[in-house]
């Protein structure tokens, strides 16, 4: 716990890391995915984008953070769309498909999404909107830290150091 009190402003123990946090989704081909299980015994860090304006910077981190961190975590990002009107939920997941096609026509396998957004949004660190909530968790799926702030290099390095040591 002292590790993470001495971490970047926004940075917080999880509060109560018993609970068994988990994110469930869907990769842009339809199959389900739950978090941490998904990460097949490897740390993990969960990027939760909750608004619109926060596609950019939820991506932004997504991607730096698997830069950084490298082999030490599975990174996966999630887009939430309960907010979305139901009726416009396919054209939403198409338009995301179009963005993420790659050349082999498969979508990024850490990018989710998500349309059931309640407990998430009730639970997530307090922060701005549009700024991602972030979640790190060790091999065995147990929430280390979480935290919600805006993009910095001592945003970043406090998520990789909230990882356990390799």
């Amino acid at each position: 716990m002292l590790a993470l009190a001495l971490a970047p402003a926004g940075v917080r123990a999880a509060t109560d890391p018993s609970s068994g946090v988990h994110f469930a989704g869907q990769l842009l081909d339809g199959t389900k995915v739950v978090l941490p299980d998904a990460a097949a015994g490897k740390p993990c860090i969960v990027v939760v984008g909750m608004s619109r304006g926060s596609a950019d910077p939820t991506e932004h981190w997504s991607t730096e953070l698997a830069k950084r961190a490298g082999d030490r975590a599975a990174v996966f990002s999630i887009a939430l769309l309960d907010k979305v009107p139901g009726l416009f939920r396919g054209m939403v997941v198409g338009s995301l498909r179009k963005q993420y096609d790659s050349p082999d026509g498969k979508a990024p396998s850490y990018f989710l999404t998500s349309f059931d957004g309640t407990v998430l949004r009730r639970n997530a660190p307090a922060g701005k909107d549009d700024d991602p909530a972030t979640y790190v968790f060790d091999a065995n799926g147990k929430l280390l830290a979480e935290f919600r702030e805006a993009y910095s290099e001592d945003a970043v390095a406090g998520v990789l150091k909230a990882l356990p040591a390799p």
